[in-house]
């Protein structure tokens, strides 16, 4: 079995499934959606095609959707996603949505909880929950490499925690709002506080290359526009990227301890 695994990550948490999984799994590449989609180098060969992802604001990044409405996956005869947050069942729906202009359809659909990571609503987990869900992920990588491997068929359920109500009727407005306002402006609300050195660490590993480096200093380029990966902020060695209008100077940074900063930079280049 040939297998291509795209993933695009920002943290790590998606780039440490992945490099996981392909342990699992035989003959398999890992290829960084970002230098697909740079490169053009948009068609798969592969027999087994994966995808693996955040989730943002409940649903799919808009730089995966990007990807997803240009990659060609006509060699591919078994296809699955992997999310690193647990989600509702509608983000791999929608995923079939998009691929279904080319007659294809997710195989199998999973879901990992990993570390949190959107500090403008959430604080990062302490290192007793990261140690959990990290353990709990191995776990669960175990039993998705055997679907995988066998090309079963398999959907994990809706989280039990997340009523009907919020599927149908909060999600939708949720991201709808979102995607219009490109999270309430968030990209225009990132800035750099007193704490930094200049070390030019944000500007190497923005996935967007939206981050210039005037007199020691970064500078968001206002006409490229953001991709929310937070890999500039959570990679920050002085903590000193911060977000206007949230507690992100009280809170915590995460990325997972597995996953250097020259790998997440590399995702431009490989």
């Amino acid at each position: 079995m040939n297998t291509d695994i795209y993933y695009f990550s920002g943290t790590g948490n998606s780039l440490h499934i992945a490099k996981e999984l392909q342990k699992r799994l035989t003959n398999t590449n890992l290829i960084p959606m970002i230098s697909a989609v740079e490169s053009n180098n948009m068609e798969t060969k592969a027999d087994t095609v994966g995808f693996i992802f955040p989730i943002h604001c409940l649903g799919i990044p808009i730089f995966v959707k990007r990807f997803l409405n240009n990659i060609k996956i006509k060699s591919a005869s078994y296809l699955f996603a992997v999310t690193s947050r647990e989600c509702s069942t509608k983000v791999f729906s929608e995923i079939n949505r998009i691929i279904s202009k080319q007659c294809k359809k997710l195989d199998s659909c999973f879901s990992v909880k990993m570390p949190e990571t959107y500090l403008p609503i959430f604080e990062v987990d302490n290192k007793d929950e990261i140690s959990k869900k990290e353990a709990d992920m191995l776990k669960e990588l175990d039993s998705m490499n055997l679907i995988i491997t066998d090309k079963k068929k398999y959907q994990k359920p809706d989280p039990k925690k997340i009523t009907m109500y919020v599927y149908y009727i909060i999600r939708p407005i949720i991201m709808f709002i979102f995607n219009r306002t490109r999270y309430f402006n968030l990209e225009n609300k990132i800035y750099v506080d007193m704490n930094c050195s200049g070390c030019g660490i944000c500007s190497r590993i923005c996935l967007s290359n939206r981050i210039e480096m005037k007199n020691n200093k970064p500078i968001w380029n206002k006409k490229i526009k953001c991709i929310f990966c937070f890999a500039c902020i959570h990679y920050c060695p002085n903590h000193a990227i911060q977000i206007k209008n949230s507690k992100t100077i009280v809170r915590g940074r995460y990325h997972h301890p597995e996953i250097s900063i020259e790998e997440i930079i590399n995702q431009k280049t490989q």
